[in-house]
């Protein structure tokens, strides 16, 4: 990983603490997909329906984005992240 690629790590790790991101390797062991693992598992009962326990993507944005969708929408159930 490229030092401008630690720093995008490094901030993703930061901006999203209830959340491990990581990244994925091919068959080759080299850098693939983007990947976040919740570090806590979401409390069972109706508004735990749909939470996702990992998310993937194939960029940091990409990856950025869809933690910012979860954020908001587990916001609007009184729910945190």
């Amino acid at each position: 990983m490229t030092s401008t690629g630690k720093t995008v790590f490094a901030d993703l790790a930061a901006g999203f603490p209830a959340w491990h991101v990581r990244r994925s390797r091919d068959r080759r062991g080299r850098d693939d997909g983007w990947n976040a693992t919740r570090r806590t598992k979401p409390e069972r009962g109706p508004l735990s329906d749909g939470v996702p326990a990992r998310i993937t993507a194939d960029n940091p944005a990409g990856l950025r984005h869809v933690l910012e969708q979860q954020g908001a929408a587990e916001a609007g159930t009184g729910r945190a992240a």
